[in-house]
């Protein structure tokens, strides 16, 4: 696979594998189908479309309905939202977390 430059990244601030590579490859490539990316990451279509649904909601891909629909990824600037709600809810964790935390001996 030639997307790989940036999965590591992506999957530390909560993407799976396939949606970071989605992303990568919308963003290399353009706005492309459902069938277009399939190919391009080398998954299956359902799995495709599973990780655009996903992409959607994360606010990180733009479907563009017409004749065929399409989908584009949306600026990168938007990853910064997704980092920080992850900040938030280990921030959160943490005082629960500690609260179990029992020193080695």
């Amino acid at each position: 696979m030639k997307h790989t430059s940036h999965l590591s990244i992506l999957k530390d601030i909560g993407l799976s594998e396939t949606e970071a590579l989605t992303y990568e490859v919308l963003l290399e490539e353009g706005p492309a189908s459902a069938a277009k990316i399939a190919a391009s990451t080398g998954v299956g279509r359902g799995i495709a479309y599973a990780a655009l649904t996903t992409l959607q909601e994360k606010g990180l891909i733009i479907e563009r309905k017409g004749e065929r629909t399409r989908f584009a990824a949306a600026d990168p600037e938007r990853l910064r939202k997704l980092a920080d709600a992850l900040r938030k809810r280990i921030e959160a964790a943490i005082p629960g977390l500690r609260s179990m935390y029992r020193r080695p001996r």
